[in-house]
């Protein structure tokens, strides 16, 4: 969530803009969820933004408020406060691109987050809850961001032979066509002229 490829939690030129908090929440009707089905998407604010539109077109989600910003200073390590919530790394669901997109439920607990040893298999990661595993809400939500997520990209770092090679043949080819239909039309006409 904190890193030198992605920049600080709040650095507002970070790709994407700042770190945000958004809740996810389905319609009853739709889903038949109770109170407690709330998933939370831990991303950058235009992420954000982009993701909601598409959980709410292909998933009825219902957005409960707008981002809250996300604040990882002044808290535990792992830990982070968005408004008056508290997220934990126990609580991520999944991590997605790169780790710079999570879903959370505050309702899962995972002792094995906090433990320093990576080499630590996924499948030894305490199970999610039978209510998320269950849910027909989150099935779908996983779908969107598996076929959604925008990836990002940093600035380029430099103009390449191709990229240059390219440009130059955009510019040139239009009038090298039109020369060369000129060259042949006038070619033919003269051939055409000079046979009796």
């Amino acid at each position: 969530m904190d890193s030198a490829e992605y920049g600080e939690d709040k650095d507002p030129i970070r790709p994407g803009g700042q770190l945000v908090v958004q809740s996810v929440r389905g319609t009853k009707e739709r889903w038949g969820q109770d109170e407690t089905e709330t998933y939370y998407m831990l991303t950058d604010r235009e992420t954000s933004f982009a993701m909601m539109t598409s959980f709410v077109t292909w998933c009825g989600a219902v957005p409960e408020s707008w981002p809250v910003l996300f604040n990882a200073t002044g808290a535990p390590l792992g830990e982070g406060r968005a408004g008056e919530m508290t997220f934990a790394v126990e609580n991520v669901l999944r991590y997605y691109r790169a780790s710079s997109f999570a879903m959370l439920h505050r309702g899962y607990n995972n002792s094995r987050a906090r433990t320093a040893d990576s080499s630590i298999p996924l499948e030894q990661s305490d199970p999610l809850p039978e209510a998320v595993t269950r849910s027909r809400l989150y099935s779908c939500i996983e779908g969107v961001i598996e076929n959604a997520l925008p990836i990002l990209h940093g600035p380029a770092k430099g103009k390449s032979l191709g990229v240059f090679l390219g440009i130059m043949f955009g510019i040139f080819s239009f009038p090298i066509i039109a020369f060369l239909w000129w060259f042949i039309a006038c070619v033919y006409s003269c051939i055409a002229g000079c046979l009796p």
